[in-house]
């Protein structure tokens, strides 16, 4: 009887210590166990010397199904529909342009496509976002359309302006179907909105952002018609 009960003990002892273990591996995932096709991380050289980034680099999370160094902080998300989500990182060098970093931004702050069946990640709309750092990104934050997303940035006070980006997917490819922009002074604002030849391709939105959106113009006229 008295076996038995060692034998018990012992049975479960091994079955808490390798639950146990597993925890651990899966707290501390190494750069190696996770170099696979859906892990986001900074290709690295290895003679460079282990500042704040290169540790980053070697320590991972998961967000939206797939494995993202810690160089990389998930700034929104969002589900399209059951095969598709969006998640939209960035570096921590443009969140942290304070802290000490040798790794290159390499894809900047990035808008990824994660597509559940087939397992692929795009990540090309780097063009669709803010690339500035620290308190000149004005990207907002992302919203659901019915078959796609919003991409959202704005700024200012009494001066301001809020310029939107839509997304659908139209035959399973990813169409810009409007952009709207809001120039706004103190209670007034007027509307403008392009639908019209819009080339992915060919439109850069920081572009747009360094120049406040062309807003200029509109506000000196809407200043004029508070007087």
């Amino acid at each position: 009887m008295e076996r038995r009960v060692h034998y018990a003990i012992v049975f479960i002892f091994l079955i808490l210590y390798s639950c146990e273990c597993r925890k651990i591996k899966l707290k501390n995932v190494s750069s190696k166990s996770v170099l696979i096709a859906d892990t986001i991380q900074v290709k690295t050289d290895k003679n460079h010397s282990l500042d704040s980034c290169q540790l980053l680099n070697q320590k991972f999370y998961k967000n939206s199904g797939i494995v993202i160094s810690e160089f990389y902080n998930a700034l929104d998300s969002l589900r399209i529909n059951d095969s598709i989500s969006i998640l939209v990182i960035s570096p921590i060098s443009l969140e942290r342009p304070d802290l000490p970093c040798s790794l290159s931004n390499e894809f900047g702050r990035t808008i990824l496509e994660i597509n559940r069946v087939n397992k692929k990640i795009n990540r090309s709309n780097v063009n669709l976002i803010s690339q500035n750092g620290g308190v000149l990104n004005k990207f907002v934050g992302l919203s659901p359309l019915s078959n796609g997303y919003e991409i959202v940035h704005e700024s200012g006070n009494l001066y301001a302006w809020k310029y939107t980006v839509s997304v659908n997917y139209l035959a399973n490819k990813l169409i810009i179907t409007r952009i709207t922009k809001i120039c706004s002074f103190d209670t007034l604002s007027q509307t403008v909105i392009y639908n019209k030849d819009l080339d992915l391709a060919a439109i850069s939105i920081q572009d747009s952002l360094d120049k406040n959106c062309n807003c200029d113009p509109i506000w000196r006229k809407l200043e004029s018609n508070k007087k």
